[in-house]
């Protein structure tokens, strides 16, 4: 019932690249997109602009932002970023963070 957006490297989410975590196995929540957060970030660790970010957005869930996004990542920390990115161009979404992450859902 949600929309799920990773923000781990491609590699990481399509299980390219091996998992940091010992014992956790590789791939990504099944269903769920990849948008690594580093792709919204400058050099100075600022925010790259909004219609940016938009567009981004727009090519993983179209041209309405919905409000029912989650966003994962390893352990929950840097999909953070992603929601903060997706509250500067989605006003009325509160952001959701499926804080476990793959950490948690990949040792299922």
């Amino acid at each position: 019932k949600f929309k799920i957006i990773d923000a781990r490297s491609r590699g990481r989410f399509e299980g390219k690249e091996p998992e940091p975590r010992k014992d956790l196995r590789s791939g990504s929540i099944p269903n769920s997109f990849c948008l690594p957060y580093k792709e919204l970030i400058n050099e100075d660790n600022t925010f790259k602009d909004n219609n940016y970010i938009l567009l981004k957005f727009n090519n993983i869930l179209g041209p309405k932002l919905p409000e029912d996004v989650v966003f994962s990542c390893g352990s929950g920390i840097t999909a953070a970023v992603l929601a903060l990115a997706y509250s500067l161009i989605n006003t009325k979404y509160v952001p959701t963070i499926y804080d476990g992450s793959w950490a948690e859902y990949g040792r299922n």
